[in-house]
C-alpha cells in the first residue's frame, strides 16, 4: 500500500516534472503546506490533505502518471511517465524501453519515427497508451496515432543509464571537463593515421571520454555538452565515445561558491562539492563562470572568472553516512555529541542519519569549526573527506551549515 509521505513526493515529483507553475518550488510548497496546517488548525490536516487544499487554491490540477514499476495489469487509456533506455526503429512499428523502478517492453504502431527528438535517458509522459500481454505473455506499453509524447526536460544519471542499459548509445551527456587531457592517435582502416582528444566527464560520476578527429579546445573546468554518445567497457572501466558526426559544445562553467579568506568550495550544477582556490578577481561572489581553470589534486584551481550576479540554487549531492564513498563529500546530519578531544591534535564529534552513526574528526587547529556545534542541531557539511566506514575529516575547506 502507498503511504502518504510516498503519495505526498509523488505529487511534488509531478509537479515539478509538470512545471504546472514555475515560480512554484519544493520548498516553497513544503512552506505553504505547514501554513495551510496552522491555518485550519492543529489535528485536521495531514500534509498530503494540505496539500490537496493548496493546489485547489492555486488552481492546478494533477493528471496521474503511473511509473513501469506501478502497472500491475492490462489496461486502456494509460498516462504513463519513465526514462527512455533504448529504442530501434522498424518499417511500420518502433520497440522502446521504458525504465522508472522497473523496466517495461514498448511498441509504436506508426511508420513516424517518433523517439528522434528524443535522447535516450529522458525522462517522458506519454498519454492515451495501452497496456496488453505481450511477448512471452509480459505487460507491454502500446502506443498509436492518438497517443502523445512529451519531455520532462530531467534526464536519468549516467550511472543509471549504463546500468541498466550498459551499451546505451544516442545519447547527450553533459558533465565538467577534467584532466588529464591527451592527445592520442590511431591509425583508420585506409591506414591513414587520425588522432583524438581524451579527457574526464564528471557529473555524478567520473567517466573516461574520447573525441576522435576532434578540432575543438578542450580545457579543464569547463562544461561540455555533447551527443551522440555511446557507452563502451575499456581498461578505465565505463568509458564514454561519441559516434560522428558529434555534435560538442564547450561553455565556461557556472559555480556557488562556499567559504571564506582563502579557503573555497565551489559547487557546480551536478550537486559535486570541490574544495578550490580562487583568484582575486573570483573572490566576494556567491557564483562565479569559470573562464580558466585546473585541477590540482585535490583542490581546483581557478585562475579566472567572472562574477556571476544570480545566486544560484544548486543542491549537493548528499551521500548518507554508512554509504559515504571515498573521497569529498557532502552530508546531512544530526548532531550527536559535543566536540572531545581524543589526543593532543585531534578532536571529534558523533553524528547520525537515518542510515546510521559516525564520526568528523579534525585537527586541533581547526578544532573551532566543531566547537559551533550543538547536540541535536541539523547540520549540512559540504567538502568533508570521508575515509570509508563512517568516519570523516573536516578541513580548512569544509563548510557547515545549519539547516
Amino acid at each position: 500500500m502507498t503511504t502518504d509521505n510516498e503519495k505526498l513526493s509523488k505529487i511534488l515529483d509531478y509537479i515539478y516534472i509538470l512545471e504546472k507553475k514555475k515560480d512554484l518550488t519544493k520548498d516553497r510548497l513544503m512552506e505553504l503546506i505547514q501554513e495551510k496546517k496552522q491555518q485550519i488548525g492543529a489535528g485536521y490536516l495531514t500534509d498530503l490533505g494540505a496539500l490537496y487544499l493548496i493546489l485547489n487554491d492555486l488552481g492546478i490540477k494533477l493528471d496521474e502518471y503511473l511509473k513501469p514499476s506501478e502497472i500491475t495489469g492490462e489496461k486502456k487509456g494509460v498516462n504513463l511517465i519513465g526514462y527512455l533506455l533504448s529504442y530501434k526503429k522498424y518499417e511500420k512499428r518502433t520497440v522502446f524501453y521504458l525504465y522508472d523502478e522497473a523496466l517495461m517492453r514498448g511498441i509504436y504502431w506508426g511508420e513516424e519515427d517518433v523517439f528522434k527528438n528524443f535522447p535516450v535517458g529522458s525522462r517522458l509522459i506519454f498519454k492515451n497508451a495501452y497496456v496488453k500481454k505481450g511477448k512471452n505473455d509480459q505487460l507491454e506499453i502500446h502506443l498509436n496515432s492518438q497517443s502523445s509524447i512529451n519531455t520532462t526536460n530531467e534526464v536519468l544519471k549516467l550511472e543509471e543509464l549504463i546500468s541498466r542499459s550498459p551499451n546505451a548509445k544516442n545519447f547527450i551527456i553533459r558533465g565538467i571537463i577534467e584532466g588529464p587531457i591527451k592527445n592520442i592517435s590511431y591509425k583508420r582502416k585506409d591506414g591513414t593515421e587520425g588522432s583524438g582528444t581524451s579527457f574526464f566527464i564528471r557529473n555524478t560520476l567520473k567517466y573516461r571520454s574520447v573525441l576522435w578527429d576532434n578540432e575543438i579546445p578542450i580545457e579543464e573546468g569547463m562544461t561540455i555538452t555533447a551527443a551522440p554518445a555511446f557507452a563502451k567497457k575499456s581498461e578505465y572501466g565505463n568509458e564514454i565515445s561519441f559516434l560522428k558526426p558529434y555534435t560538442v559544445d564547450i561553455s565556461p562553467s557556472i559555480m556557488s561558491v562556499f567559504g571564506e579568506n582563502e579557503n573555497f568550495l565551489l559547487l557546480d550544477e551536478f550537486g559535486n562539492v570541490r574544495p578550490a582556490k580562487l583568484s582575486s578577481a573570483c573572490k566576494g561572489s556567491e557564483s562565479i563562470i569559470v573562464k580558466k581553470a585546473r585541477f590540482q589534486f585535490p583542490v581546483f584551481i581557478v585562475d579566472d572568472c567572472l562574477k556571476y550576479d544570480k545566486k544560484l540554487n544548486y543542491q549537493p549531492l548528499l551521500q548518507k553516512i554508512s554509504k559515504a564513498e571515498k573521497g569529498y563529500v557532502s552530508l546531512d546530519f544530526i548532531v550527536l555529541s559535543e566536540p572531545v578531544m581524543r589526543s593532543s591534535d585531534k578532536y571529534e564529534i558523533m553524528i547520525g542519519d537515518d542510515s546510521g552513526e559516525g564520526k568528523i574528526m579534525v585537527t586541533s587547529e581547526l578544532s573551532t569549526k566543531l566547537k559551533g556545534l550543538k547536540i541535536g542541531e541539523k547540520v549540512r557539511a559540504l567538502g568533508l573527506w570521508s575515509l570509508g566506514e563512517g568516519s570523516f575529516l573536516a578541513s580548512e575547506y569544509t563548510y557547515f551549515i545549519k539547516v
